[in-house]
């Protein structure tokens, strides 16, 4: 058994001795993400439905920000 995972994860793998995904995964692979990372961003805020409070300039009490 230890000869057929190590085999397996050798031709499946980057040649070590584990496999660094799933099985099925190499079998079915995942679609590829094409979205950029502002895309991402407000995939995940409408989600998730967090709201971002825009940063004030100056602070408004005199201090800075």
């Amino acid at each position: 058994m230890q000869a057929v995972s190590l085999n397996t994860a050798h031709m499946a793998g980057d040649g070590g001795k584990y496999m660094d995904r799933r099985f099925w995964d190499i079998l079915h692979p995942p679609p590829e993400d094409n979205r950029t990372g502002d895309e991402i961003a407000a995939d995940v805020l409408a989600k998730t439905g967090i709201r971002l409070i825009p940063a004030r300039k100056g602070g408004g009490d005199g201090e800075s920000v």
